[in-house]
């Protein structure tokens, strides 16, 4: 058997970080090429930003949803007469839940947006709301950067993992759900 070998962790980090240089370069000029970005105010402009850090947001978490079952479960029931423990990971879950469940994950997300997007809180980052505090603006600005380059990378990830699990789903080839992580599995 072959062993696999895995990338240390500064060429992880410096594949991430030409990737990242590389994206938002390739953003601009699709911008800048398509017209995206004409005639657009400073208002527009920041509407965009908070969206893309709430999609990035979302996909952060989508892709912690995606990994920590695979590791662990919450003992009990989800409803009555299911386990958490009977919930497949990823698409094959939808099949699984109760509608009542889809409900309530409909309404809880509406409520949180809702709640996201009044007041001051619909700022793009929302630091100030006393969980973070930064002594200086070129830390502020350090995270506020940090932040969008890991959404961007949430969001690619959360994509592969959704086209590499519906795959897996219909041809129903792979008895793992994340295959490309293999120190789960050993």
């Amino acid at each position: 058997m072959k062993r696999q070998q895995v990338p240390s962790p500064l060429s992880v980090f410096l594949i991430l970080l030409v990737c990242d240089k590389v994206l938002d370069f390739l953003i601009q000029i699709n911008l800048l090429l398509l017209g995206l970005s004409k005639n657009i105010d400073q208002k527009t402009f920041d509407y965009y930003r908070a969206s893309e850090i709430k999609h990035g947001r979302v996909c952060q978490l989508a892709v912690l949803g995606y990994i920590i079952p695979e590791i662990l479960r919450f003992p009990g029931e989800i409803a009555p007469g299911i386990k958490f423990a009977d919930i497949p990971n990823g698409v094959a879950a939808i099949q699984s839940i109760p509608s009542l469940g889809w409900i309530q994950i409909f309404f809880l997300i509406g409520f949180v947006d809702f709640r996201l997007s009044s007041g001051k809180s619909a700022e793009p980052f929302a630091f100030g709301n006393g969980f973070i505090s930064f002594d200086n603006e070129a830390d502020k600005a350090k995270a506020e950067a940090q932040e969008i380059t890991h959404g961007r990378l949430a969001m690619l990830a959360t994509l592969e993992l959704l086209r590499h699990d519906s795959q897996n789903f219909i041809s129903g080839t792979s008895e793992h759900l994340i295959t490309g992580l293999p120190f789960l599995y050993k």
